[in-house]
């Protein structure tokens, strides 16, 4: 908890020291640009804010002063450009010749620091206030009805408290489901081992089959650029199986008469197989596959879920990857190498063709290295596939 408290303090403080200069420069510069200059420098105020929270998202380790500081500059920058555009139509209106120079710069400064606070209260209730997200598919080689839950990207200590993600197993308790699928990333480089350890055992109060699929940060993998490892990967392992939890590791397992189960290991590794060489047990059964990173193929699956993305978690991330061609959260149909968007809904808004794989991104349980989340919320999937007839 001492990292998650850290990492809250510095931001917030580089958020103060990066709004106050954004202020000091509306001070002393604002009544000396005329209008589209002003618009210019909009423009380039939300260019810069994106860029810093495409940043945080593109470093692997939660570097403990990358993701506060350009989380700091996203919030001041999109406060600013907020406070700008309301300053900007109030002069447009003509209203400023009622008001003095010094008048219209406190009012600018006042609403700068009050965008900057509902941000930044917004950013981090996102984070803390977990919600139950459902996901419905139906499907033709489905006899009957499974309910099971998909928790991906927990990051455990890190972005949100622990009692939060606690809260997470209380949640899925009250969901009734027949097995859960934890999807990677439940710890990451700034986890201890005692929060690792004690995490898992409370998924075996549970009383339902869980498997667990690793992601690129359960195994910290990036903990020399941080603090260093703060457990072995025998010790990650022993915690997991130690607790009724099965790792699901570039393998298939039938759950069910009509549902098997392949979890893959991570893309990150080396190790992990080729599809052609998993030995699925019926290929009539409807195929469920979890993999971490959304990293999907012409597998004959007919679901993948996945996570990794955080949809973005800065705004408007989600949007621009998905302009980009990029699987960011929701649905997506893939066949032939090529995805198509389908919306984030409860289910696909568009039929999933036959022969194609239907792609969910999760957004995940909590956010990347900061407690600030302006896109997609943290969610657990509470997924139920469905018989066709």
């Amino acid at each position: 908890m001492t990292h998650l408290l850290g990492d809250s303090f510095a931001y917030l403080i580089l958020c103060l020291i990066a709004q106050a200069v954004l202020i000091l420069l509306k001070v002393l510069l604002r009544d000396k640009i005329n209008t589209v200059v002003r618009v210019v420098l909009i423009a380039l105020k939300i260019f810069l804010a994106i860029l810093m929270g495409g940043l945080v998202m593109m470093v692997d380790a939660p570097i403990w002063w990358i993701a506060p500081a350009c989380t700091a500059f996203y919030i001041a920058l999109f406060a600013d450009t907020a406070s700008d555009v309301v300053c900007l139509i109030y002069d447009l209106i003509g209203a400023r010749k009622n008001k003095s120079k010094r008048v219209r710069k406190w009012v600018a400064c006042v609403l700068t620091a009050v965008f900057s606070l509902a941000l930044v209260l917004y950013g981090a209730d996102s984070v803390w206030n977990v919600t139950v997200n459902p996901v419905t598919y139906t499907s033709d080689k489905l006899t009957t009805q499974h309910k099971f839950a998909y928790v991906s990207d927990l990051h455990i200590g890190t972005a949100q408290p622990l009692g939060v993600s606690i809260e997470v197993i209380d949640t899925i308790k009250e969901q009734n489901v027949d097995f859960v699928i934890l999807g990677g990333d439940v710890s990451d480089e700034l986890t201890t081992k005692s929060e690792m350890k004690a995490y898992y055992s409370l998924f075996d109060d549970l009383g339902v089959p869980i498997y667990f699929t690793y992601g690129n940060h359960d195994r910290q993998m990036e903990a020399d650029e941080v603090f260093g490892r703060t457990y072995t990967d025998e010790e990650l392992e022993k915690a997991i199986t130690g607790d009724n939890i099965t790792i699901v590791h570039d393998e298939a397992v039938q759950l069910a008469s009509d549902l098997v189960l392949v979890g893959r290991e991570d893309s990150s590794q080396d190790d992990r197989a080729d599809w052609e060489k998993i030995a699925i047990p019926d290929t009539n059964a409807f195929l469920l596959v979890a993999d971490h990173q959304p990293n999907i193929t012409n597998s004959g699956a007919d679901l993948q879920l996945s996570g990794h993305i955080h949809a973005g978690q800065y705004w408007p991330l989600c949007a621009i990857g998905n302009l980009m061609g990029h699987e960011m959260y929701g649905w997506y149909s893939y066949a032939d190498g090529k995805s198509v968007y389908l919306g984030a809904g409860e289910s696909p808004d568009a039929a999933v063709e036959k022969g194609s794989t239907a792609l969910y991104i999760s957004s995940g349980v909590s956010a990347w290295a900061v407690p600030f989340k302006t896109e997609g919320g943290c969610h657990i999937e509470i997924v139920t596939l469905n018989p066709a007839n």
